[in-house]
């Protein structure tokens, strides 16, 4: 018999605990800064930067986001999380063998993909709080500094060699690229988000579908691996 699908039930339950978390990641930012890190570390996440503060004009926007993601790890967390919420949002413009439901629930994940990773490495890694929540407060700022965040990962400065907190040493850009798309990798087979793109790729075939999962638990695994030896050679 074929096993049972949790997909809708999945998403129903995931989808509110993502956005949640995001409402009490910028109500209270500083404050999980603070229990990581410590007080000290609190205060100082209170005090916004001035270098992506609404109005700033672009170019110098986009050099204060860059000169805000300093943390090696950090930056590869955002890089995997930002292309997985662009991959769900191709699949919901393209995955013509979802419900209409599953293309709406592959859409609502976009913001949860190109924010919570980065936010964790904003919060555990550099200890600071995201840039987007100051450039964030007006609509035009915010757009602005999207752009910004969209070009530093695109362009591949995300991947510039930079110390981490973790790390004895800078960390070499292919060591970036590589945990970044392991990471990526990880959100494809393990996420509810990452469950729709599957459906995407199988369609309504049983034989499909279990090939599909398989090919994406296989690659979990190895991402996984890959993940464990990167950070033996970066420790």
């Amino acid at each position: 018999a074929p096993r049972p699908d949790y997909e809708a039930e999945m998403n129903a339950v995931a989808l509110p605990l993502a956005y949640g978390t995001m409402v009490l990641s910028q109500t209270y930012g500083s404050t999980i800064v603070g229990l990581f890190h410590g007080p000290a570390a609190k205060t100082a996440a209170e005090v916004p930067p001035d270098d992506v503060a609404p109005g700033t004009p672009l170019l110098e926007l986009c050099d204060g986001y860059a000169s805000h993601h300093f943390d090696a790890i950090s930056n590869s967390f955002h890089a995997a999380g930002m292309t997985a919420a662009l991959v769900s949002v191709l699949v919901c413009l393209l995955g013509s063998r979802l419900s209409t439901s599953q293309r709406v629930a592959s859409l609502l994940w976009w913001a949860p993909q190109w924010y919570l990773p980065a936010w964790i490495g904003h919060f555990v890694l550099q200890k600071d709080v995201p840039a987007v929540f100051t450039y964030g407060l007006t609509p035009k700022s915010y757009f602005t500094g999207e752009f910004c965040s969209t070009m530093w990962v695109y362009t591949g400065r995300v991947f510039e060699q930079k110390a981490s907190l973790v790390t004895s040493s800078p960390v070499a850009p292919v060591l970036n690229f590589a945990l970044a798309v392991s990471l990526f990798v990880i959100l494809a087979a393990l996420t509810p988000a990452g469950g729709l793109w599957q459906k995407a790729l199988a369609g309504p075939a049983a034989e499909s579908k279990s090939a599909v999962a398989k090919t994406f638990n296989s690659a979990a695994v190895a991402a996984a691996a890959a993940v464990a030896a990167i950070a033996a050679c970066i420790a």
